[in-house]
C-alpha cells in the first residue's frame, strides 16, 4: 500500500516506497508503471520529486523507459532489488530445503485461489511470464537463478492473498543466496521446471483448481528432490548441512 511521502527526503521515501512496491508483486518485471502525475498524486509530491526517484531507479536498471510508451519495470528488477539487501535477511541456519519445504504447504493452495480468482488479464499476464522464460539462453546461469520466480510470484498475486506475496518474495531471496552458496547449476531442473509451469497454467486456464493445486504440489516436490540430490554431489553439502534427516516428512 502507497501511503503520502515523508517530506524529510521525498525522493528517496519515494524510490524506496516504489521499491518495496516492486518486492510485493504491485508490479511485477515488464510491467509498465502509473505516469508521473498519477505518481506524483498518490505520493501527494511534485512530479520533480517523482522524476528525481524515478531517475535514481533507473540509473540502478530497477525501471526502463521507452519512448512514446512510458516507463516500465526491468527485468532485471528483482534480480538488482535481491542482490542489493538479499543477505540482511537471511543467515546461513535456513536452508535450501526449509525453503522449499514452506513452498510445498503453502502454494500449492494458491494455486487453487488463483484458478478461482484470477482474471482473464492475469492468465493471459501468467502465458507471457512463461514464454518470456522459454525464451532465455540456458548458457546464462545468473539469469537463470530467477526464471521462477515471477512466475510463481504472479500465482500468489492472482491468489489475491497479499501476506503470500510477502512470504513468497522473502523465501525467494533465501533461495537464490543459497543456490549461489552451494554453486548449484540451475539448468539441469530449469528445463523440467518450466515445462511444469506450463502444465500449471493450463489448468487454470481451463478453471480447474485441484488440478492446478496438485500440479504445483507435484512441480515443487519434484524440485526438491532434485535440489537435495544436486546438493549431495558437492564436496560443501556435508559443511553445510551435515544430516539431511527426514526432509521430505
Amino acid at each position: 500500500m502507497l501511503r503520502k511521502a515523508k517530506k524529510q527526503n521525498l525522493s528517496q521515501d519515494i524510490m524506496i516506497q516504489i521499491l518495496h512496491g516492486i518486492e510485493a508483486g504491485m508490479w511485477l518485471p515488464g510491467e509498465k508503471l502509473p505516469k508521473e502525475n498519477e505518481l506524483a498524486s498518490t505520493f501527494g509530491v511534485s512530479r520533480n520529486c517523482i522524476r528525481e526517484a524515478l531517475k535514481a531507479l533507473s540509473l540502478n536498471s530497477i525501471i526502463e523507459s521507452k519512448p512514446g510508451q512510458g516507463t516500465f519495470i526491468s527485468q532485471e528488477a528483482l534480480t538488482k532489488i535481491f542482490n542489493s539487501d538479499i543477505f540482511q535477511d537471511f543467515s546461513g541456519e535456513t536452508t535450501l530445503i526449509e525453503l522449499l519445504q514452506i513452498r510445498i504447504l503453502l502454494e500449492p493452495q494458491l494455486a487453487f485461489w488463483a484458478t478461482q480468482r484470477a482474471s482473464k488479464h492475469d492468465i493471459e499476464k501468467l502465458i507471457e511470464i512463461i514464454r518470456t522464460s522459454n525464451e532465455l539462453d540456458g548458457k546464462d546461469l545468473e539469469k537463470l537463478t530467477y526464471v521462477p520466480i515471477p512466475f510463481h510470484q504472479h500465482i500468489a498475486k492472482m491468489s489475491q492473498h497479499h501476506m503470500a506475496i510477502r512470504v513468497l518474495n522473502l523465501i525467494a531471496k533465501g533461495e537464490v543466496i543459497h543456490r549461489k552458496i552451494l554453486s548449484l547449476t540451475p539448468f539441469e531442473f530449469q528445463k523440467i521446471g518450466l515445462s511444469e509451469h506450463e502444465k500449471i497454467a493450463q489448468f487454470i486456464q481451463q478453471r480447474d483448481a485441484h488440478g492446478a493445486k496438485k500440479a504445483m504440489y507435484d512441480h515443487l516436490s519434484r524440485a526438491l528432490k532434485d535440489v537435495i540430490t544436486d546438493m549431495s554431489r558437492f564436496s560443501k553439502w556435508r559443511e553445510y548441512n551435515p544430516e539431511l534427516g527426514d526432509t521430505l516428512d
